[in-house]
């Protein structure tokens, strides 16, 4: 096990707030906890997402910035194009569909989803296919439908040659989760505290950081 914990695993923390004032809050909190990375998403945001600038400006975490419109990832707010690329510049990385402004210096993260099991076989092929159509990460998450999945997704992060983001959704995939940092992930998504979890399986950065610190002291 001494072997994973060469390097203090990434955790990137993940806020959704709904109002600006939430987001302030959130991202105030998210800024002094464990974690390395902070993602805003911004698909449960009811107020102008534009207003949010000097908050994000203040941050001393780097900021994933995310927002998707497929029904099955968004929690059903809509930004426009625009309003999204005013807020680009403020993030170091973004994982969107909207193509970041030319003069943006944000890390493209390509995104993919899928609400099954799959092989590695067909989790390496998407891959492939995100990282050639550019970008810096790839992030691929699959539902896990039997504890095996949790092992698909620590093999693949760590045979791939290409920087990513493995890991399996719902509460079967916690496993995934915990360990994809220690097999090769970028970074593992965590919630600011438990019930303010962005997505199922989501594990608090607190408990995340208290285990990777108790693994390291036994190793």
């Amino acid at each position: 096990m001494s072997s994973l914990l060469r390097n203090e695993p990434n955790i990137c923390v993940s806020v959704a707030p709904r109002t600006a004032r939430e987001a302030t809050v959130l991202l105030g909190e998210a800024d002094s906890s464990s974690a390395n990375y902070i993602e805003l998403r911004l698909d449960g945001l009811h107020d102008d997402p534009t207003s949010l600038k000097s908050t994000m400006k203040s941050l001393s975490k780097p900021l994933v910035l995310t927002y998707h419109d497929d029904p099955t990832l968004s929690l059903g707010s809509k930004i426009t194009p625009n309003q999204l690329r005013e807020l680009i510049g403020y993030a170091e990385y973004v994982d969107t569909e909207v193509e970041p402004p030319q003069d943006s210096n944000a890390k493209r993260i390509r995104s993919r989803h899928v609400w099954h099991s799959i092989s590695i076989e067909q989790a390496e092929m998407l891959v492939n296919e995100a990282w050639k159509s550019g970008c810096e990460i790839v992030k691929l998450a699959f539902k896990a439908q039997s504890f095996a999945d949790n092992i698909t997704a620590l093999k693949l992060t760590s045979k791939l040659k290409v920087p990513n983001i493995i890991f399996c959704m719902g509460e079967l995939g916690v496993v995934s989760r915990v360990l994809a940092p220690l097999y090769g992930s970028a970074w593992t998504y965590a919630s600011l505290r438990a019930g303010l979890e962005t997505a199922p399986g989501q594990v608090d950065v607190q408990t995340l950081r208290e285990f990777y610190q108790a693994l390291r002291g036994s190793s």
